[in-house]
């Protein structure tokens, strides 16, 4: 399974939040389409494209449970190993123990 990885990075005001209210179809644009390889995103199931999308804000939210319901929050049916394996790439197993 291949993986692609990309950061949308900048400084405050420089549109990133409008980009990924675009990208992830939480607002859609007024004039225009927004495409990704050429296929508008209105064509792609919502659920779908936000299941190929991970968001992490400047101001994270936890929720009142665990560290691991946390991490595992944002995929139904996740298994331990996949958050085993979150918690490494973000090079957390330090602290969270």
């Amino acid at each position: 399974m291949m993986s692609t990885f990309a950061a949308l990075v900048g400084q405050s005001g420089s549109g990133k939040s409008t980009v990924i209210s675009l990208l992830e179809r939480f607002n859609d644009p007024e004039v225009g389409e927004v495409l990704i390889d050429g296929v508008n995103l209105k064509k792609y199931k919502l659920k779908w494209l936000r299941q190929q999308m991970g968001l992490v804000s400047q101001k994270p939210i936890l929720f009142t449970t665990t560290t691991k319901e946390n991490i595992s929050y944002g995929k139904e049916n996740a298994i331990d190993e996949e958050s085993s394996i979150a918690i490494e790439l973000a090079n957390a197993a330090n602290f969270i123990g």
